[in-house]
């Protein structure tokens, strides 16, 4: 019979690292790694619609303050909604909040750094959005994501829609679920 304890003790050594790691301080990573790390759940975990909050969870060490605070006021406001509604309203946030195209992209081609302050700092992400199998992009567009550097740290601070057709919401995402949020934050009459 083989012993179980090396892989036991595999298993304890990862549990540590991970609760030692969940006490220490964030680290410090560069403005292009914490857009890459949020296009990796943008692309692999989000879906559509406002984060839950295992999600906003994830997000969280990507986030300023700021847009950490915008997210979960519109979260309040869509329970409040929904319970003002007694369910029989659609939800307040629907499709993709972190790009232009409702239906979400399904590519970044391009990430373009802009100018810097040494505070502030603009990426444009060059999206696409094409139908499966298909030689070419049906839409493709460009909206620019924020940073601002926090303690050594470069965190997204908002998301700004630059989609050019009719019925897509332009600007900033960041002012889009403050809105939504001021639209629960009292009760219905």
């Amino acid at each position: 019979m083989k012993s179980t304890l090396p892989i036991a003790g595999v298993a304890l050594a990862c549990l540590l690292v991970g609760l030692v790691s969940c006490t220490m301080a964030p680290q410090a990573i560069g403005p292009r790694a914490t857009v890459e790390r949020f296009l990796h759940f943008y692309f692999h975990e989000y879906g559509s619609g406002l984060p839950d909050a295992a999600q906003r969870a994830t997000l969280r060490p990507l986030l300023s303050d700021d847009l950490t605070g915008a997210l979960e006021s519109a979260a309040a406001a869509e329970r409040c909604a929904s319970e003002q509604a007694r369910g029989q309203e659609p939800p307040l946030i629907q499709g993709d909040i972190f790009s232009s195209l409702f239906e979400r992209a399904t590519a970044v081609v391009g990430i373009v750094r802009g100018p810097t302050d040494g505070r502030w700092l603009t990426y444009r992400l060059h999206f696409e959005w094409r139908e499966p199998g298909a030689a070419e992009a049906s839409v493709t567009w460009t909206d620019e994501v924020a940073l601002q550097s926090v303690d050594g740290r470069w965190l997204i601070d908002d998301f700004v829609h630059g989609g050019d057709w009719q019925f897509t919401v332009k600007g900033s995402m960041k002012k889009m679920l403050l809105d939504v949020a001021a639209l629960c934050s009292s009760p219905r009459r």
